[in-house]
């Protein structure tokens, strides 16, 4: 039987693991963090357990959500086949100063793994399908900073996002040390427009969004 195939037979939904997180669950703590500017990374690697946070200094601006205890055959094989779940990741991409509050570009990538069995093969995703990104428009109420509202959202798959490896496994000279993909937002005040711009990508992006003075 194919690896791929064995894989499948055996993970469990997580509705059935007890205690795991679903990818609605991941993904709410995630926008959580975001509404509170938590910059932290809040992880769940062991059954029963609390999780492990981990505060990012103030200079990386990121929130990472991530689900690691679904099991191979229901969690039967615990300490031999774990690390499946989801994991939601992001930053703070950039952010302005405009009238009617706080501009904030975010960034969110959503991934579903699968376990890993002891030494045979690790946790991983598949890269066709995922990370599926999101870029978000946001602004924040400076006087009460919970207060959050979209304006924007780019959505795209793996496939638009340019490799940054060879099919030798070696890295592409022009995108080392670059992160791929990011965002840029500037804030035009003589415009009232914000503009976005998405890079790393075969195609990338560049929005003029109109931004209400009031």
């Amino acid at each position: 039987m194919p690896l791929a195939a064995l894989v499948c037979l055996c993970q469990s939904p997580a509705a059935t693991q007890g205690g795991t997180l679903s990818g609605a669950d991941v993904e709410a703590l995630w926008e959580q963090l975001l509404v509170e500017e938590r910059y932290e990374a809040i992880q769940y690697f062991h059954r029963p357990s609390e999780p492990k946070v981990f505060r990012f200094p103030d200079s990386h601006r990121e929130l990472v959500v991530q689900e690691a205890r679904e099991g191979l055959l229901w969690g039967l094989l615990d300490g031999l086949g774990t690390g499946g779940g989801w994991e939601v990741s992001g930053q703070l991409e950039a952010e302005a100063s405009a009238a009617s509050g706080i501009l904030q570009l975010y960034s969110k990538a959503s991934s579903k793994w699968s376990p890993g069995f002891a030494f045979v093969w690790m946790p991983g995703y598949d890269g066709k399908k995922y990370p599926i990104w999101e870029f978000r428009l946001v602004l924040r109420n400076p006087n009460d900073r919970r207060q959050v509202r979209k304006l924007k959202s780019v959505q795209f798959g793996p496939g638009d996002v340019v490799p940054t490896v060879n099919e030798d496994g070696s890295a592409i000279k022009e995108f080392i040390g670059q992160r791929v993909p990011r965002g840029e937002l500037t804030y035009d005040g003589a415009r009232g427009l914000a503009i976005i711009r998405v890079l790393g990508l075969r195609s990338p992006i560049s929005v003029e969004m109109p931004i209400d003075s009031r």
